[in-house]
């Protein structure tokens, strides 16, 4: 999720005239990705294109619960007229454009 889009969830939720009931909204994009998808994604913005090497497999866990990806239940986020607005691979451009500041 860019933070761009994040901001904006954040500050919306917060000045939500309904916000009198306690209401629990997951933040993020509904799309999931893998660690190495987005280190692919990563390094096709270099030229040349650098190598990736992603350690460890699907499976391997650190005590937490094994799973592919994570994607957030942002179903009640849209309830409040929220949705991600800048794709993802122009919020990483951004960034790295950012860093060659």
């Amino acid at each position: 999720m860019h933070l761009g889009d994040m901001a904006i969830w954040l500050l919306c939720l917060l000045a939500d005239p309904e916000r009198s009931r306690p209401v629990t909204v997951n933040v993020g994009s509904p799309q999931g990705m893998t660690i190495q998808e987005l280190a692919d994604e990563v390094s096709n913005c270099f030229v040349p294109k650098c190598g990736v090497i992603v350690l460890g497999g699907a499976n391997y866990s650190v005590g937490n619960v094994v799973r592919a990806r994570y994607v957030p239940d942002t179903k009640r986020a849209s309830e409040f007229g929220l949705e991600n607005w800048t794709p993802f691979r122009v919020s990483l451009e951004n960034m790295l454009a950012g860093m060659g500041s």
